[in-house]
């Protein structure tokens, strides 16, 4: 009988432990309250909050950047890998709508260490990347965003330019390419132009990092013809 427990009985360390607990983390961050209970509650006003306090969000903001981040590709696992599309990425589409400028500016940085880990070739994480682009230049484009989530939306997205997965050629071959995808790139440089303009005659931050951005895709294109225009020289000769 005893053998049977201990057959039976949970191994630590294993590859599924590893799975509950970053699934753990990667839901701790979502935003939204859970749906009341199926049973009748007698506090019928009562909510029954999923997410936690800010302070708690934050945090576990800061520990999946470890684990993301670490030496070993651990978020790359069979196992896990699921978890980063299915759970992680939609709680940082979430929190691109959160008024508070630490779970924003954290939940870009984090989708954007899981950008360059994973990359965007897969179908998974291209529709990740589509979702995440396009939610946090909406929340940008918003009247009442404060300057300071814009500038930081703004930075996002040229530093995302920035990464080896989705340079401006990837996302036009990924995606304007695709019929079934956002023209992304066009959306990218409709808006980083809409930033890159000082409407008050004053150049701040934002403008600055949106001509960057502009720049950037700038130089890829002329670095993708450079590769290329020898290449068709020599056969033309």
């Amino acid at each position: 009988a005893c053998a049977r427990e201990r057959e039976s009985a949970p191994r630590p360390h294993t590859a599924h432990t590893l799975e509950r607990v970053f699934r753990f983390f990667a839901e701790s961050i979502d935003p939204e309250e859970a749906p009341p209970p199926a049973a009748p509650s007698p506090h019928p006003s009562h909510l029954y909050p999923r997410s936690l306090p800010v302070e708690s969000r934050v945090m576990a903001l800061h520990l999946l950047r470890v684990v993301v981040t670490a030496p070993a590709p651990l978020i790359t696992h069979p196992l896990l890998r699921p978890v980063v599309t299915d759970v992680l990425c939609k709680n940082l589409c979430k929190n691109l709508y959160s008024p508070n400028l630490s779970v924003l500016t954290l939940s870009m940085r984090l989708f954007l260490d899981v950008l360059e880990v994973v990359g965007c070739t897969a179908e998974d994480m291209r529709v990740a990347l589509e979702a995440f682009l396009l939610g946090a230049m909406r929340q940008a484009g918003r009247p009442h965003t404060p300057y300071t989530h814009q500038e930081a939306v703004v930075e996002h997205v040229v530093d995302v330019l920035h990464t080896a997965a989705a340079t401006p050629a990837a996302l036009l071959l990924l995606f304007d390419c695709e019929v079934r995808r956002h023209d992304l790139l066009r959306l990218v440089c409709k808006f980083l132009y809409q930033n890159s303009y000082p409407h008050s005659g004053t150049l701040h931050t934002l403008h600055v990092a949106a001509l960057e951005g502009l720049l950037a895709i700038v130089q890829s294109m002329a670095r993708r013809w450079e590769a290329i225009a020898p290449a068709s020289s020599s056969a033309s000769a």
